[in-house]
């Protein structure tokens, strides 16, 4: 599903279907959806802008990105989440049809992508080094989650370190830690 007829090409895209098919990272994903509502494309977003070294987005701008796709996502990904959900739980849906509602779920995410992609990509980008990619990664979750009315507190550390660091090959787990550490404890005292 990393290349599909129909769509444009697409970096995010691209990006996204790579790092999420790395350890832990899917995992962490869905946990951060099930657990805080996150939105696992703004996430993806959150770690492309700092790899492309497009920077931060200030909540302003988080707000802007969950305009543009919040009628897609509210009703025609959710429903189709929704849908295929309740098909896993049962016992007698044929596994094609299961298969046939996923591949629509997926779709219908990179639909999205495709639109955040198209509203950032002019953005001027200058390559950073890890640490600059942790630190960008970082402030653009947690603006994101402060646009979106989110909450950021201490059991979002691990799930973070664990996203970066799965997103971030090669990133010392110690230095994540430490920068999730700050970044959560500055967000704390501001909020």
């Amino acid at each position: 599903m990393g290349a599909a007829q129909g769509f444009p090409s697409s970096p995010f895209w691209d990006y996204t279907w790579e790092v999420y098919h790395r350890p832990h990272v899917a995992g962490v994903c869905i946990e951060l959806q099930e657990t805080y509502a996150a939105d696992v494309n703004m996430l993806m977003l959150s770690c492309w802008l700092a790899a492309t070294g497009r920077g931060v987005l200030s909540v302003d701008e988080w707000g802007q990105s969950l305009h543009v796709t919040s009628v897609w996502r509210n009703e025609v990904v959710k429903p189709l989440r929704h849908v295929r959900k309740h098909m896993k739980s049962e016992q007698r849906v044929p596994a094609e049809l299961y298969q046939q509602v996923l591949d629509s779920e997926i779709k219908a995410e990179r639909v999205e992508q495709i639109r955040l992609e198209q509203q950032w990509q002019h953005r001027p980008s200058t390559p950073l080094a890890v640490p600059g990619q942790v630190d960008v990664s970082l402030r653009n979750i947690v603006n994101y989650f402060v646009a979106d009315e989110l909450e950021v507190n201490d059991a979002l550390k691990d799930k973070l370190v664990t996203l970066l660091c799965g997103v971030l090959a090669g990133a010392d787990a110690g230095m994540v830690e430490q920068a999730v550490t700050k970044v959560i404890e500055a967000a704390a005292v501001s909020l």
